[in-house]
């Protein structure tokens, strides 16, 4: 009996056919291992999916290692958790975590604040929107990221902002730093700014401050 254990990345940026087939190509292939798609738009976003077939009914897999080529860089990479296991992402560049949060459903925002991470050389992991706290900052503790950047238009039915953002700082690293932008975050950029946050008005303006946290947060 084969046990599928699917295993999810949400890949950005300069993802190309050639690059997933390369990832196909390493994994090892006594593992019988498959990924599905098996292709990818350039400049766009795919969900991979591996599937890791057990060998008999007393084996299981306890572990995936998947290595994405450097030749064609792949500008970020997303997992989705599952339950009993555990991720890393290992990267020589700064990580910054990105996502919308709880209610939150317009995207635009964090996609956008996603690539401009990226153009500046950082490492993403987007989790994209209406994410809760606690994935958060596990996603922040797995991948060791050393920022991260919230994205918040006006608040939608539900919403609590200010609350997210002082969750999210209480439980965060004192290391990590927290950016939040949009004009929901706008609206409250003093109490925000009191919380812990620091609130990023443009796009021009992150990229900016995230230059010059890179040297510190890659020590």
């Amino acid at each position: 009996m084969s046990q599928r254990m699917p295993r999810f990345a949400r890949v950005a940026g300069v993802a190309t056919i050639g690059a997933v087939a390369v990832v196909a190509m390493a994994l090892p292939a006594s593992a019988h291992v498959t990924v599905s798609p098996q292709s990818a738009p350039a400049d766009g976003y795919v969900q991979l999916s591996f599937n890791v077939p057990s060998e008999s009914d007393t084996a299981s897999t306890t572990k995936l290692d998947v290595q994405f080529p450097t030749a064609d860089p792949i500008a970020s990479v997303a997992v989705q958790p599952k339950a009993g296991w555990t991720y890393e992402v290992r990267t020589g560049a700064p990580r910054v975590v990105v996502a919308t949060p709880p209610h939150y459903t317009h995207e635009l925002g964090a996609l956008m604040a996603a690539a401009s991470a990226a153009a500046e050389g950082w490492a993403v992991t987007y989790l994209g929107p209406d994410l809760p706290v606690a994935d958060l900052v596990n996603a922040v503790g797995q991948s060791k990221a050393r920022a991260v950047a919230i994205s918040a238009v006006a608040q939608p039915e539900g919403g609590d902002l200010l609350e997210v953002l002082r969750d999210t700082r209480a439980r965060l690293p004192a290391d990590v730093t927290l950016l939040v932008g949009g004009a929901g975050a706008l609206e409250i950029r003093a109490e925000a700014e009191a919380a812990g946050a620091r609130v990023v008005e443009s796009l021009a303006e992150f990229r900016a401050l995230l230059l010059r946290l890179a040297p510190e947060a890659a020590e």
